[in-house]
């Protein structure tokens, strides 16, 4: 089972998360995970009962295998929850379910820290508004 999991881990950072490969094979994933911004399914941070409510898959592959892999259930820093990823999180949860907004994902919104102005101001509704803004904060403390 460990080589399973860690064959697995393999599969999908060296082949699927790349962007360099173009296989054709990656067309049915990438249908499959459309609504969920594809590759950035996994780099999400949910458990197994969270990621398969959202995903709404019975492949077992995205519903045990790698949510045992890549989920982290416990913080252990400020620093470590700032860089967590802010999508498709099971410890970031709104009318408790996780959360995937793909418009502010694709305007680069990705990890909690992404919400604040420095490390101890969140951004105001008008800097979230305003994603040339929101870089050029972002870019001034980080």
């Amino acid at each position: 089972m460990a080589f399973n999991k860690a064959l697995t881990s393999t599969w999908v950072v060296k082949k699927y998360i790349d962007s360099e490969n173009h296989g054709k094979w990656k067309y049915l994933l990438d249908w499959q995970l459309q609504h969920y911004d594809g590759p950035a399914v996994f780099r999400a941070n949910l458990n197994k009962k969270d990621l398969s409510k959202f995903i709404n898959s019975t492949d077992a592959f995205t519903t045990q295998i790698w949510s045992e892999i890549s989920c982290e259930a416990n913080v252990n820093s400020t620093d470590h929850f700032l860089s967590l990823p802010l999508w498709q999180n099971s410890l970031i949860r709104i009318d408790n379910r996780p959360v995937y907004y793909k418009s502010w994902s694709g305007k680069g919104i990705q990890k909690v820290t992404d919400l604040f102005k420095d490390p101890n101001t969140f951004l105001s509704s008008l800097e979230l508004k305003e994603v040339k803004e929101l870089y050029n904060v972002k870019s001034s403390w980080n």
